[in-house]
């Protein structure tokens, strides 16, 4: 029994004729006949009455026919639920993200793509720019983005979805508060707040003060923090001073908590980035990267 022989006979049980059904399904009136007959050998019984040129079912028939309509419907249904599938996939998305784009870039992102993907689930894990990338590399989230270009990417295709800049906030109560700009040599004698050595934004910090000729590490470092929101905060509690993402301050400034202060000759702008590893990636997760392609810069 398959399902050839199950669409002949429903078909013609509806018809009561070999030549409508023939016609119906595209083939020969005998082929119709060839399937009847191998449906019935193959069930050991007959579906119709042999009394008479009418086509009457038997009782094995009439089970058959109520059974093969909803195997017929479940074939149509399946199939439709596919096509559907295949034109808006289902699947998840690990989403690996360091803290400036988890903060300011991830939720719009999402939104936009569970506009078009709804059917799509996406996790998010946040961590810093550095184990982002570990685990981008061991496979544990499908997509990272993250806050600077990721230094072992011979393995990922990696592309820029922002830019972003860090500027330089101090305590309402600094002396600096009342300047509009500082030298940058004068960050020699400030007491820094900074994150932690694995995030991108102390990386980029780093690479832009070795332009001057300055050396981080060697400058006056109260403590290293886990997340902008906890160097924000040490700042408001006049700790010290830090260079920030402009986006993760902007609240900050706005209530009059933070004061930002520019560095003459010093501009720190950098891209966020995301990277997927340049093998097989599901279809969910190439929809998702084609997609924020789309979104980029």
């Amino acid at each position: 029994m398959n399902l050839s022989q199950i669409e002949a006979f429903v078909d013609l049980v509806e018809t009561r004729s070999f030549s409508h059904t023939a016609q119906r399904l595209s083939v020969s009136q005998p082929a119709i006949s060839q399937r009847i007959n191998a449906l019935e050998k193959s069930l050991g019984c007959q579906l119709f009455e042999r009394k008479s040129d009418d086509l009457v079912l038997t009782h094995i028939g009439t089970y058959l026919y109520e059974q093969g309509k909803g195997i017929l419907a479940l074939c149509q249904s399946t199939y439709l639920h596919i096509q559907d599938m295949k034109s808006s996939p289902h699947g998840s998305v690990s989403i690996g993200a360091s803290t400036i784009p988890s903060q300011f870039l991830i939720s719009p992102m999402i939104k936009e793509f569970r506009n078009s993907y709804p059917h799509i689930q996406i996790q998010v894990h946040v961590a810093g720019t550095e184990q982002i990338t570990r685990l981008l590399s061991e496979k544990k989230v499908d997509v990272a983005i993250v806050g600077s270009y990721p230094s072992d990417d011979s393995s990922f295709h990696v592309f820029p979805v922002a830019t972003d800049q860090l500027q330089l906030i101090v305590p309402i109560d600094h002396a600096w508060a009342t300047r509009a700009y500082i030298n940058i040599e004068e960050l020699k004698d400030a007491i820094l707040i900074l994150r932690e050595k694995q995030s991108g934004t102390r990386k980029i910090l780093s690479e832009a003060l070795s332009h001057h000729n300055i050396q981080l590490d060697k400058l006056s470092v109260l403590g290293e923090f886990g997340s902008t929101d906890a160097v924000i905060s040490a700042v408001e509690n006049s700790l010290g001073v830090s260079f920030v993402s402009t986006a993760a301050a902007e609240r900050a400034i706005t209530l009059q908590k933070v004061k930002p202060v520019l560095v003459r000759g010093l501009s720190i702008e950098r891209k966020l980035y995301c990277a997927v590893n340049k093998d097989h990636n599901s279809l969910s997760t190439n929809k998702f990267v084609d997609f924020i392609q789309t979104l980029a810069l």
